[in-house]
């Protein structure tokens, strides 16, 4: 390059170049030389972008910046226009801010010229600001002519790792910012609306402090009129302008030319000068009985006008815009619960989403306006979770252990609600009804409770299925509530107590009437004017005409967006405003999870193991292997799998696609573990595979996790077997063969046994209390029992070397020191190790501990870099007939 041209000086620098002025040798011309960024020029490859931009260099128009020449040197790729003396439009606009009418509009008539000679030759410019138009003796030149279409063209979907952004968002067409179709010449009529809207207002039509904030404003609002910044502006230009800038390409000019044309009607052909406009309620002349009709013809309207818009915000449909919002690195999403991290405004302008800072700190709430460069933390909500907002959208409700709390959307810390008996793996979802109610679920069920603070409620759900001629009672439980308007029915997510495989939507009232809707599903929520949006089982968003006053569905459902994520009992990853803003985490239907290896000072090791829906590793005695499940526990299909820790291998032990929570034999030689083909089944398997699986133990009712005796003669089951015992501990003798005896039993929920060293203490989880706390007793009895956590507790782990007991208790994995001495258990007081901030799943302990107690495997939700931010989904119900 050096031997053609001679770099006088640094002119400036651009998104995807810098331009330097130099001296043309061969030509003896001063030229406008860009030379594309290094890291740009990589990714797109030079040979290819040099092939792409041949294609534009054959324009010839008198508003058109020619391009001279264009090569490669060093590894850098460049390209030379002819340099022009005068300064660029917004050179101009700097100094001035709004151009006199008839300059504004004579520029823009010389750029659409321009743009309807590329238009007809095949070429959209994709990129029209007033950097690049440049301004030679009054006369506009539209510069870099198809170098964003070159750029777009060689680097396709590479240039998503550049963070390269082709257009400029304040003058990008709504159909360019959501790169939801092919562009046509309408967006560069879009594009030069925004302009000429900038020339005559001072301002672009959209602005914002960060890309996303303009986008949302561009997809979401009108701009505003030009007469009412300007009075001057002629309203044949207002209306020109406005049509260019309309959100449909189909309401828009066809081509530049028509744009052109209609700037110069016979009333802005006139000398410009300042238009008065009449109000529209200036006193008519006429008679008093005119005077009359039009007042009450203005009444008439002005009623339907607001009956009008209270159905709709906006009367015009607005394209479906589809973005992604990205937080800061150190401001990361977390994806701890089973349901959902992130909730919505009812107007849809408020996200709020569980993160962390990165720096070891709990998590806690961060508010999103969508108008705002990045979130803010919101004080007083660490360790908390399953946001949602109040109907005015003031106030969030969030969980905190076993407590509900609330803060102001503006910060300000938090305040107790009431304690729900509830903790963050049972939680499954609240809503604050416009009655001042928060209802929300559980495994205990539905409950009610003030939202200012009082006595939480049962909601005892009648529901009944009909058999011949017999109406007979089926116990139901539900999920995921939403209130309708009015507040006296709720939107779940209904599954029956027979399994977990089948949830359906229906209607609940507050006196526990049950309606089903016939639409398998879950996550449930009500969209003005009249949709129910819902997840299917594949993870896709779909909405369906709802008639709220009769609570019955019409019409079919349409997919709205996929791949959403969804956790366990179907929990999906997502919150909607109530006018049908969406926002969800992108990914797989089942949750992508990383192994971690974790030291008792809580220093990570990320195993080498492929990102899978991992869930309860357990390691095996010498702590060689990991098996685990691998799938979407507990909805199938599952299997059990190994990973060697030495290896780095992922080896598949079952293939039923219905196994779940292994436990290895003492010896290391076998796996128990559930199966679920035709009936509930405990299963013998050898991790090696060197023999059939041996079938030990079957039972009619639902049955979820095993855990073997160190003799293997006996086996812990947790298991339903009467619809008064929904979870509970039993004792199952294999020899000899006998029926199962109580071993932890009653009204509430007994899970997650686990056996010391010595066989000869059993600890499990309860909410016998209200809450679920860790209790030790005597195995297999008869004996004391014992509370050993005291401020909620879960998911309890013995020491394989003894004398230490491990659980989770308000985000801290604690150990407690456990002494056993044959019937003798002698306690010490906790002390929590590290936050436990990682995967937690519903009644099984989803991590181990190893051998010698010095280290713990365990599962942490990986987002990966495009699952990170949230993605939304704006206007789609616009575009649907009522």
């Amino acid at each position: 390059m050096q031997d053609r041209y001679r770099v006088e000086r640094e002119l400036g620098a651009g998104g995807m170049a810098t331009v330097y002025l130099a001296h043309d040798l061969k030509h003896g011309r001063r030229v406008a030389l860009k030379v594309l960024h290094p890291e740009l020029g990589a990714v797109l490859g030079i040979d290819r972008f040099l092939a792409e931009i041949r294609t534009t260099a054959n324009l010839q128009h008198p508003n058109i910046l020619q391009l001279f020449d264009s090569g490669s040197a060093d590894g850098l790729v460049y390209y030379t226009m002819p340099y022009v003396e005068g300064e660029s439009l917004r050179q101009r606009l700097e100094r001035e801010r709004q151009l006199p009418l008839s300059d504004a509009v004579a520029i823009a008539r010389g750029v659409a010229a321009a743009l309807d000679y590329a238009h007809r030759h095949g070429v959209i410019h994709r990129d029209i600001k007033p950097e690049n138009i440049l301004l030679q003796d009054g006369q506009p030149l539209v510069a870099d002519f198809g170098i964003a279409l070159a750029v777009k063209q060689a680097g396709g979907a590479r240039l998503t790792q550049t963070g390269l952004s082709l257009g400029t968002p304040q003058y990008m067409s709504p159909e360019q910012a959501t790169a939801e179709r092919e562009l046509d010449p309408r967006s560069d009529v879009y594009s030069l609306g925004a302009v000429l809207y900038e020339l005559l207002a001072g301002e672009p039509p959209f602005s914002g402090a960060s890309t996303q904030a303009v986008i949302a404003r561009l997809m979401t609002e009108e701009p505003r009129p030009l007469g009412l910044t300007r009075k001057s502006v002629p309203p044949a230009v207002e209306a020109a302008v406005h049509r260019a800038l309309e959100k449909l390409p189909a309401d828009r000019f066809s081509t530049a030319a028509q744009f052109a044309e209609a700037l110069v009607s016979d009333e802005t052909t006139r000398v410009f000068r300042p238009v008065r406009r009449t109000s529209s309620w200036a006193r008519p002349a006429g008679s008093p009985i005119l005077l009359a009709a039009l007042a009450a013809v203005t009444l008439v309207a002005l009623m339907v006008a607001g009956w009008s818009l209270s159905r709709r915000p906006s009367q015009r449909p607005r394209p479906v815009a589809r973005f992604t919002l990205m937080p800061p690195p150190d401001w990361r999403s977390m994806d701890v619960t089973s349901g959902s991290p992130l909730a919505l405004s009812p107007d849809g302008s408020t996200l709020v989403y569980v993160g962390a800072n990165g720096g070891g700190r709990p998590r806690q709430l961060y508010r999103w306006n969508l108008a705002e460069p990045q979130p803010t933390p919101l004080a007083g909500t660490e360790s908390s979770g399953f946001p949602f907002f109040s109907p005015d959208g003031e106030w969030v409700a969030f969980l905190v252990g076993g407590q509900l709390r609330r803060t102001s959307i503006r910060g300000g810390g938090s305040v107790a609600i009431g304690e729900v008996a509830a903790g963050i793996t049972t939680f499954r979802g609240g809503t604050w009804t416009s009655r001042g109610e928060i209802v929300f679920a559980s495994t205990n069920g539905l409950l009610r409770m003030p939202a200012d603070g009082g006595t939480v409620t049962p909601l005892p759900l009648a529901d009944s299925i009909r058999t011949g001629r017999q109406q007979i009672a089926r116990p139901v439980v539900a999920l995921w509530p939403d209130a309708l308007p009015g507040g006296d029915w709720i939107l779940v997510a209904l599954v029956d107590r027979s399994g977990v495989n089948q949830v359906e939507i229906g209607v609940v009232s507050l006196q526990g009437e049950v309606r089903r809707l016939g639409v398998n599903g879950s996550n449930p929520r009500y969209v003005e004017p009249g949709y129910l949006l819902f997840t299917n089982v594949e993870g896709a968003l779909m909405a369906v005409s709802f008639d709220v006053r009769r609570r019955r569905v019409t019409g079919a459902p349409r997919p709205v967006a996929e791949a959403i994520s969804i956790g366990s009992f179907s929990g999906g990853k997502l919150a909607v405003s109530r006018w049908g803003t969406v926002a969800y985490l992108e990914g797989p239907a089942t949750e992508r999870r990383r192994l971690v290896k974790v030291d008792r000072q809580g220093r990570e090791t990320v195993l080498d193991a492929p990102l899978r829906s991992y869930s309860g590793p357990r390691l095996s005695p010498d702590g060689a292997r990991i098996a685990l499940t691998l799938g979407a526990a507990p909805n199938p299909p599952n299997d059990i799998w190994l990973y060697h820790l030495t290896l780095g291998t992922l080896t598949r032990v079952t293939f039923d696609s219905t196994s779940l929570h292994p436990e290895w034999s003492a010896d290391g030689r076998r796996l128990y573990h559930r199966s679920a083909i035709g009936s509930f089944t405990v299963l013998a398997t050898t991790p090696d595979g060197s023999a059939p699986a041996e079938s030990l133990y079957s039972t009619t009712g639902d049955l979820w996790e095993v855990v073997p005796t160190r003799s293997g003669d006996t086996l812990i089951t947790r298991e339903l077997r009467s619809a008064e015992h929904d979870r509970d501990l039993w004792l199952v003798s294999l020899r000899p063969a006998g029926a199962p005896v109580p071993l932890a039993t009653g009204p509430r929920i007994q899970a997650e046994a686990a056996l010391s060293p010595d066989g000869r203490w059993i600890a499990y989880s309860s909410d016998e209390s209200g809450a679920f706390e860790v209790y030790v007793k005597a195995f297999p009895g008869p004996g004391p029992r014992y509370q050993v956590s005291n401020e909620g507790g879960l998911a309890p782990r013995w020491n394989p070397a003894g004398g230490e007991l491990f659980f989770v208790s308000r985000d801290s994995l604690v150990a407690l020191p456990a002494e056993t001495d044959g019937t003798v258990l002698r306690l010490g007081r906790g002390k929590k190790l590290f936050p436990f901030h990682y995967s937690l799943l519903s009644f099984h302990a989803n991590y181990d501990v190893a051998p010698d107690g010095s280290w713990f495997i365990t599962v942490a939700t990986e987002a990966g870099p495009e699952a990170r931010g949230f993605r939304v989904v704006l206007n789609w119900f616009d575009q649907r007939s009522e």
